[in-house]
């Protein structure tokens, strides 16, 4: 926290709530230094690539419920509110490639 930042409490939670109709998604990022440039509440979209292919869209706009600490160089481990069918290709997608992502402009 800064001098002169707003108090809210988005800053201060540790989770954020689940949004009505969606699920809590547990996903794994390839680059565990990237956690540190999102929180809960953030809005990010999630890109799979495969060996010798381009990354590909796999959820857009989804939001970061909480960012568990771990104690593994194996990626984060990131929870997301998705949509069924998001978890489902997030499921496949993290079942033979590696996941980043980018950050939304509209993060609280």
């Amino acid at each position: 926290m800064r001098k002169g930042e707003p108090l809210t409490d988005v800053r201060l939670l540790h989770t954020y709530p689940l949004p009505p109709g969606t699920v809590a998604t547990p996903v794994r990022i390839a680059d565990p230094d990237t956690a540190h440039l999102i929180s809960p509440g953030s809005t990010i979209s999630l890109l799979a690539a495969w060996e010798g292919q381009q990354a590909q869209l796999v959820a857009d706009n989804v939001t970061v419920i909480t960012i568990p600490k771990a104690d593994t160089d194996h990626g984060a481990l990131l929870v997301v509110a998705t949509t069924p069918p998001q978890a489902a290709q997030l499921a496949a997608a993290q079942a033979g490639g590696r996941l980043s992502l980018t950050i939304s402009n509209n993060n609280q």
